[in-house]
């Protein structure tokens, strides 16, 4: 059975939630072969829907790359038993289900929205009165991410006491009792939860309204605390598993702090209220993101009304009676939005990246700010400058890593290893990954966030890093310099090396001239050349001038802490050759292999000569190239190489530690 209020197009893929005849929820995907079929899935959100397919059934993925998203994670929090990708539908068979019908109802009221109103508007209507959220609010997003403002799109107290506000308005208006108001209440809000995607804090929310009605009729006294610990209560009957859910913490932990800072009185116990509860969930924050926007709390102090005043008024009433309003309403609306996120935009400078901060530095914190939190009453003014040692001891916590680390990235089909030095004195980088693109019609192109977004970046952010010193481009390829404007938008980059006559491809070319503008040194380098620092690395390659092409890679040696690594970009066996006759007593103890592992590199030859104990290869899970070849893995396998592969381990890390582990020790994110 499709969950008829799941289903999203995103150009010729369809995805939606289905559930199994023994009641297993999992997560389906089709690619349409069609705009026609795309378009006909849209009766899956209208009707009850029964579907026979044919498909394949996957294991959800475990976390590839450190600090990155958790898919497997994710699917058993929310109940998901796992992914099936249909091949082919056999039978639809429409099924009278009274079940889901406020799926369908809210199903429905998504189509009409997407088709009755502008792009922006619908964007916004479907994601504050329904809690949809598709591939077209991807821009929308990253505007209000970076500046603190997301969680006003999470459907909570606000929008609850808006909504189920203005109906307990009507109810005593038109004269009835709060005992007759109660039931249909209960009702609006049990019916909201299912229109609204049911989410924790939406059901937070709504059981705190109706708690509070139904006290109030009792006659009955809670404190806070007691009407907080039953609604947890009955949060975790009804969803086992919601403290485990980002948006559960976030939203049962943000109320529970704010129950501790209420009842100011003064003008300044209100002002050291907002001030403690902006720092108090810093430590979540920076748990879950990485980085912290320093303006959140004041604009969410001075948003928050613009939203439940303008927005939600505005966007309820517009989806309530737009049929008989002029289209100009909505244009109109639309073009109110488009200028409320530019100016948004014009504050997204102030996020600052943290990275993950250790456990115990993160229960000291929250243990801190509850204690400051006890004597507020009393020493308001010296709570609030105590308080002020959190976000410091966050913000230079970063730089407490005594280790050092060599990561291989799980990037796909592609590129990217992190040279990270301790306290992060510096940062190198070794191509950005990327991935290919293949010619499709516009109505197959797909809104997505480049893959970076979903692996370095988060990587990157985890480990508190905010610049780049030194990234080099081994040569031209997507697959290794595709993510460069990904990267660039998060970090500044310092220097970035590339090979003697790449660099000259449009693309790239445009790319290196936006980064020379904003500050960032290019610099070519070929074989002799040094790249000097904490990290200091020897090019092998390029011997002559080059295009930048597989042939033309910066081959790269380096030793650290007596471990010698040599990186060999796309380098093919010709090349090869050549480094090896140029360099006859060169060795390596871990060789990053040429090419994804394809037999047009990795000459038996040389591959003898490194005299290596491991050989890394980067490539993608069941990629269309069928890398690495199996005579690649034949030569490691008969020079006694212990092949590391990102497809099967994820992202690969040799790792330092002064104290823990001073040899040093492999890890890798998938065993």
């Amino acid at each position: 059975m499709v969950a008829s209020d799941t289903v999203k197009m995103n150009g010729d893929l369809v995805t939606f939630i289905g559930h199994t005849t023994d009641k297993q929820k999992i997560s389906c995907s089709y690619y349409a072969k069609s705009e026609q079929e795309r378009n006909s899935f849209l009766v899956l959100r209208h009707e009850a829907i029964e579907l026979i397919v044919v498909g394949d059934y996957q294991e959800t993925s475990k976390q590839r790359n450190p600090y990155g998203f958790d898919q497997k994670k994710y699917d058993q929090i929310h109940r998901i038993k796992g992914r099936f990708q249909i091949r082919q539908i056999k039978e639809h068979l429409n099924r009278n289900a009274w079940q889901n019908m406020l799926s369908r109802t809210r199903g429905r009221s998504i189509t009409f929205i997407q088709e009755h109103f502008s792009h922006k508007v619908s964007v916004y209507m479907n994601a504050l009165i329904f809690g949809y959220k598709d591939s077209q609010f991807l821009a929308s997003e990253d505007t209000y991410k970076e500046t603190g403002l997301l969680h006003l799109f999470s459907l909570s107290g606000m929008h609850i006491q808006t909504y189920l506000g203005w109906l307990y308005y009507l109810f005593r208006r038109g004269g009835m009792t709060l005992t007759a108001s109660y039931l249909p209440l209960v009702g609006g809000i049990l019916g909201y939860f299912s229109l609204s995607g049911g989410s924790v804090s939406v059901k937070r929310a709504g059981l705190s309204f109706l708690l509070k009605l139904g006290l109030k009729l009792l006659n009955v006294k809670f404190s806070s605390f007691d009407h907080y610990s039953i609604i947890l209560w009955i949060l975790l009957l009804i969803e086992p598993l919601c403290l485990f859910q980002v948006e559960g913490q976030l939203s049962l932990g943000m109320s529970f702090f704010f129950l501790l800072l209420s009842h100011p009185t003064t003008k300044f116990q209100k002002f050291t209220t907002i001030v403690l509860f902006s720092i108090g969930i810093m430590p979540l924050t920076a748990w879950h993101f990485y980085e912290w926007p320093l303006l959140g709390s004041m604009l969410t102090l001075l948003f928050a009304p613009v939203f439940k005043k303008v927005f939600l008024p505005c966007l309820t009433f517009l989806f309530v009676f737009g049929k008989v309003l002029p289209p100009s309403v909505s244009e109109l609306l639309d073009s109110f939005l488009v200028h409320f996120e530019r100016l948004l935009d014009s504050l997204r400078f102030a996020n600052l990246v943290i990275g993950r901060p250790n456990g115990w530095l993160l229960i000291f914190s929250l243990g801190f700010l509850l204690w400051l939190i006890e004597k507020k009453q009393h020493e308001p003014f010296q709570c609030v400058t105590a308080a002020l040692l959190v976000p410091i001891i966050l913000i230079f916590g970063r730089f407490l890593q005594f280790g050092s680390s060599i990561t291989f990235n799980d990037v796909g089909q592609g590129d990217s290893i992190l040279f990270k030095a301790p306290f992060l004195k510096e940062i190198v980088m070794i191509d950005t990954g990327g991935k290919l693109g293949f010619q499709k019609e516009a109505w197959q192109e797909r809104r997505v966030r480049p893959p970076a977004e979903f692996n370095l970046v988060p990587f990157l952010k985890g480990n508190g890093i905010r610049r780049i010193n030194k990234l080099i481009l081994t040569h031209d390829d997507i697959d290794h310099v595709g993510e460069i404007t990904t990267l660039a938008k998060h970090f500044k980059i310092d220097t970035i090396y590339i090979g003697w006559g790449a660099g000259r491809s449009a693309w790239l070319y445009a790319q290196l001239q936006k980064l020379e503008k904003a500050g960032t040194t290019i610099c070519e380098v070929r074989q002799g050349d040094w790249i000097k620092g904490y990290f200091d690395f020897f090019v092998l390659s390029p011997i002559t001038q080059g295009k930048g092409e597989n042939e033309d890679s910066i081959g790269l040696s380096v030793t650290h802490q007596s471990c010698r690594f040599l990186f060999l970009g796309d380098l093919d066996q010709h090349a090869e050759e050549k480094i090896g006759n140029a360099y006859p007593d060169l060795k390596a103890d871990v060789i990053k292999l040429g090419h994804h592992g394809s037999r047009t590199s990795s000459h038996p030859q040389f591959i003898s000569q490194l005299e290596a104990t491991y050989g890394v290869l980067s490539c993608g899970v069941n990629n269309l190239f069928g890398h690495p070849h199996e005579d690649v893995l034949a030569t490691l396998k008969q020079n006694k190489v212990t092949p590391l592969r990102t497809d099967r381990q994820g992202a690969i890390t040799f790792k330092w530690h002064p104290f823990w582990y001073p040899e040093g020790k492999i890890h890798t994110m998938i065993d």
